[in-house]
């Protein structure tokens, strides 16, 4: 015959049964609402601005993309002034160009991002023979409102040797540089465009092998706590200087943020050629020629007087 259970015993195990639960609920409903905030966050963390990719896009963007960040739909009429600015300071050596509209691929260092997170955007540039000496460098950048009141740096990089998966060698690059944020005049995607320029620099470039180049890219510093982006805009090469002109596609994408490094921008924009809106200020010249050494001339040595036989006088 089994034995009744004790109905306090009965009672006390009911409700241990019913803390369980609330201890489990109360554990779990945190969990939930931290992932709730970080797909908040992660909704105001765009890579591009232009329409969705006919291409492929990388795997890992579909986390981001499903958390409620999609690209901003279609292309916006870009608006242009009568008389755009032009970048300060010496000559341009090298512009790839005016943006064109198409799109803008995220470009800043921390703001909204957070802390040590960044997206930068490379493209690639000369000299095709003699020598630079670079005194600045800019990139023009669709930001959104307000944000360029915020940004007073930058970070830039030239580099060789950039290839997929591979950042190359670094041959000069400075973080948090002083900069001047300036309207261009221009505007797409419902934002204004803004040169960011480093100026008072002293970096020599020499010409290097043909095929080869040098990449630039030159990244907004976002002080942390300020929201809002900053997107390098694409060009077609309106309005360039020198070589290469906005139309070869050699350009690269790194992003600890999004997951990338140094891969192809159409893994940014999707199937196409793209390039951005960035150059070079400077002078060009030259390599000093290799002096010559001036031959010494060795003296002769002077010859010695053989001496004369003396011819003894006849008897």
């Amino acid at each position: 015959m089994k034995k009744q259970i004790d109905p306090t015993i009965k009672a006390h195990l009911i409700r241990s049964a019913f803390y369980v639960l609330l201890l489990l609920a109360v554990c779990v409903i945190p969990f939930a609402l931290a992932q709730r905030n970080a797909k908040q966050s992660a909704a105001g963390r765009m890579w591009r601005l232009g329409p969705p990719a006919s291409g492929s896009q990388l795997s890992n963007f579909a986390t981001v993309r499903q958390a409620g960040n999609p690209a901003m739909p279609g292309n916006r009429p870009v608006q242009i002034q009568k008389n755009p600015r032009q970048p300060s300071g010496n000559p341009v050596l090298w512009y790839n160009g005016d943006l064109d509209g198409r799109d803008g691929g995220a470009n800043q260092f921390e703001g909204q991002f957070g802390a040590g997170f960044f997206s930068e955007v490379a493209d690639n540039f000369g000299p095709t023979s003699g020598q630079w000496t670079v005194t600045g460098v800019f990139s023009n950048n669709i930001m959104d409102p307000g944000l360029n009141t915020a940004i007073t740096t930058a970070n830039w990089e030239i580099r060789t040797g950039v290839s997929e998966g591979n950042g190359g060698t670094v041959v000069a690059s400075a973080s948090n540089a002083p900069a001047t944020v300036t309207p261009t005049g221009r505007s797409a995607f419902g934002r204004t465009e803004y040169t960011v320029e480093v100026d008072g620099l002293n970096v020599t470039l020499d010409a290097l092998p043909a095929g080869q180049f040098y990449f630039l890219d030159v990244v907004p510093v976002v002080p942390l706590g300020v929201g809002g982006q900053s997107f390098i805009t694409t060009t077609s090469g309106a309005n360039c200087v020198g070589t290469p002109c906005g139309n070869d596609g050699n350009s690269w994408w790194n992003s600890n943020l999004f997951g990338v490094t140094w891969t192809t921008t159409m893994n940014l924009f999707g199937s196409g050629t793209w390039d951005l809106s960035m150059g070079v200020i400077g002078t060009a010249g030259s390599p000093s020629p290799t002096p010559t050494p001036t031959p010494v001339l060795t003296p002769r040595p002077t010859p010695t007087p053989r001496p004369h036989p003396t011819i003894p006088p006849r008897p």
